[in-house]
């Protein structure tokens, strides 16, 4: 666990930058020019049908190197200036439609890496880039795969390998699960690809690429597959994930956690993916009708030190893109879950079956994967996995609306205050310290005197033996 309780403030000067992303694209310069690898004239044709007049460009970390080069021949042929968006406020997979809206932006070109997320409010143009690609030493290498059916899955950055119009491979009976552009609506995107059939537990997904979270994510999404993964940058073919079994034990006990937690956290992660209104008003209804009691917290990119300043909360739930929401919480002082995970935990109806579902749009009112809300019922002892007590009657199934819930009285000088019983403000009054107090009228008045005098880098006196204050020479 993290020591400090806030964020350095050298942690921006001292980040780095993956070099393995700035190594592709210069070996990808090296093959074509700048514009085909930015697809710079698909971008100013996009522009221009739609009459765009404020365009932000979004680059993520590993590409603002060739950022200028971009805007420049992009702003030659579409004629007005364009605006960069650098260090994103979330994850930069995701369209920073806040950084973008304060600029008062028409339209977002969103380059590199993305999770295919559908956006809130601007109309944004995805653009992959492309980055070399050796087809005849992948098919080499998985030459060998044995399974009824391969899911080919790979990384956007490589799509310019495996075309739509070429579905013929050497592999025999593989599915191509192409990028697509989002749609909340299409029942057949499996983490941001076109899948037409979904994966049997015989088959094989097959994925290109060296993004570990999206690796996670496909682990998860689908459990009961073989997963293969081929390294374009060592062109080899290896299993990345160890233990399937362990990884789902794992969030089975991180299930039972939620159901014994009295003090949930919302963690707000974005506020550009669409729909994120109604998953937040959808746990927030699932939590307190749970007899728990909620808090919205909006973080940005989540990390331990932000959350280590909420000791009080028992467990949050993350509200993320798909390739944002699995965290693995060993180091934060609390688990961090999905919205799927916390409606296995709290929704009677849906049961634990080994099934994860990592996009929180699936749950959601309209999607093939929702399941109205329905308390655990009172009548039913639910005994803790985690503990092995019985879990308390205020968690059971009965609403606990704010007036029905049980309250503890404090005397605190000469004021009476309500505190809800198992809430922030009784957790507070649990510490033996609970911050500065002001104790008026017990300190003793004293007479104004000089202080010190310049500025923080060196006040008058200082590093004078017996040199007090005095005014500074400036």
């Amino acid at each position: 666990m993290a020591a400090a309780l806030s964020s350095p403030e050298e942690a921006v000067l001292a980040r780095t930058v993956d070099a393995s992303q700035v190594n592709e694209v210069e070996r990808a310069l090296a093959t074509w020019d700048l514009e085909r690898v930015f697809e710079i004239q698909r971008c100013a044709d996009w522009i221009r049908d739609r009459q765009l007049t404020r365009v932000t460009l979004q680059f993520p970390d590993g590409l603002l190197k060739w950022a200028p080069s971009v805007a420049n021949r992009l702003e030659s042929l579409v004629g007005h200036r364009l605006a960069i968006l650098g260090d994103t406020s979330f994850g930069d997979c995701c369209v920073d439609e806040v950084a973008a809206q304060h600029l008062n932006a028409d339209g977002v070109i969103h380059f590199g890496d993305t999770c295919l997320t559908p956006t809130q409010r601007l109309p944004v143009l995805f653009v992959f880039t492309r980055w070399p690609f050796n087809r005849g030493a992948f098919f080499l290498a998985a030459m060998n795969v044995d399974a009824p059916r391969v899911f080919l899955f790979f990384d956007v950055r490589y799509a310019h390998a495996f075309p739509p119009e070429d579905e013929a491979t050497p592999l025999g009976p593989v599915i191509t699960c192409q990028p697509v552009q989002p749609d909340i609506d299409n029942p057949h995107i499996l983490c941001g690809r076109r899948c037409p059939i979904r994966p049997g537990s015989n088959d094989t997904i097959l994925y290109c690429g060296r993004d570990l979270k999206y690796i996670q994510l496909l682990s998860l999404t689908f459990n009961p597959c073989q997963l293969l993964q081929f390294d374009p940058e060592a062109e080899t073919l290896q299993s990345p994930v160890s233990s399937m079994k362990r990884e789902l034990m794992q969030r089975f006990y991180l299930i039972e956690r939620a159901k014994d937690a009295q003090r949930i956290g919302i963690l707000v992660g974005t506020l550009g993916v669409s729909r994120y209104r109604d998953i937040i008003e959808r746990v927030n209804r699932a939590i307190q009708s749970s007899g728990k009691r909620s808090y919205t917290f909006l973080v940005g990119k989540p990390n331990v030190a932000k959350l280590a300043n909420f000791p009080e909360i028992d467990l949050f739930v993350l509200i993320a893109c798909p390739a944002n929401s699995i965290v693995h919480s060993k180091e934060y002082m609390q688990p961090v879950i999905t919205p799927f995970e916390l409606d296995v935990a709290l929704n009677q109806d849906r049961a634990w079956t080994g099934q994860f579902l990592a996009n929180f749009q699936d749950i959601l009112p309209g999607q093939t994967e929702h399941i109205d809300f329905q308390p655990n019922s009172e009548a039913d002892p639910d005994i803790s996995l985690i503990s092995g007590r019985l879990r308390p009657m205020s968690m059971a199934a009965s609403p606990a609306l704010e007036d029905q819930a049980s309250h503890a009285l404090m005397a605190q000088e000469t004021r009476l205050s309500n505190i809800n019983d198992q809430g922030g403000g009784s957790f507070l009054q649990s510490k033996s310290w609970q911050g500065l107090e002001q104790k008026l009228g017990q300190t003793e008045v004293a007479m104004a005197v000089p202080g010190a005098s310049g500025i923080a880098a060196g006040y008058a006196g200082e590093g004078v033996v017996g040199g007090g204050p005095q005014e500074a020479q400036l």
